[in-house]
């Protein structure tokens, strides 16, 4: 649960999805919880977890595909090197 910032909304749900992109916790190549989902469990409207998966996408680490679904994009070992 995002907790109280100067940071926007979006950004600070856009900070926590990268760090469960890179514990493992929402793995490569699978699809991320449905927006609705998403926005239940931040407690932050689809329109601020929309907002906050377009940072992800680009940050290259978020893909939109088949029919509107959003996936973690594949990271090579050299990218999760950098972290």
């Amino acid at each position: 649960m995002p907790g109280k910032s100067n940071l926007p909304c979006s950004a600070q749900v856009a900070d926590i999805l990268e760090r469960k992109i890179f514990t493992g916790e929402y793995p490569s190549n699978l699809p991320l919880p449905s927006t609705r989902c998403l926005a239940a469990q931040f407690g932050f409207s689809q329109r601020v977890i929309l907002s906050a998966i377009d940072r992800l996408e680009r940050k290259n680490l978020l893909v939109r595909q088949e029919r509107r679904r959003i996936f973690v994009k594949a990271r090579s070992v050299r990218d999760n090197a950098k972290e």
